[in-house]
């Protein structure tokens, strides 16, 4: 929930400013020297890993509608940009009837998923995504 996302960071801000030297500094500045990212980022973070897993048959979770892939092909139109970038690219799940289910995991992570790099998204291991996902710096304080 929001408020509890809020009540998490609001701690994360006053646990930065224990360290004397970056007491009076501003919120970025004390993450970056503290090596820290918002919760939001690990969230995100943590969402790619774990749809890492299940692509990649790590993890099996059985879905109530299974993920869809998006085929690759030659198709005219506005939907045809998203079909070019190339790897394994999943469908959104319809969420215009109930607000909420664009909360949901899929509805949430596969975005973030389809706008990763494809060398990201091929990783051979899970070792080399997590690498490529910190390497890339996707998300920024």
């Amino acid at each position: 929930m929001k408020k509890d996302i809020e009540k998490l960071e609001n701690i994360q801000h006053r646990a930065t400013r224990l360290a004397p030297r970056l007491r009076k500094k501003g919120y970025e500045y004390r993450l970056e020297k503290l090596r820290l990212t918002t919760l939001e980022t690990r969230r995100k973070r943590g969402d790619l890993i774990q749809f890492y897993k299940v692509v990649n048959g790590h993890d099996h979770i059985k879905w109530k509608n299974q993920p869809e892939k998006i085929v690759q092909g030659n198709k005219d139109g506005p939907a045809s940009r998203n079909l070019r970038r190339g790897g394994i690219c999943f469908r959104r799940e319809p969420a215009n009837i109930c607000t909420c289910r664009n909360e949901f995991f899929l509805n949430r992570v596969i975005p973030l998923w389809n706008d990763l790099p494809q060398k990201i998204r091929e990783a051979k291991s899970l070792n080399c995504f997590k690498a490529g996902l910190d390497g890339m710096k996707l998300f920024k304080i």
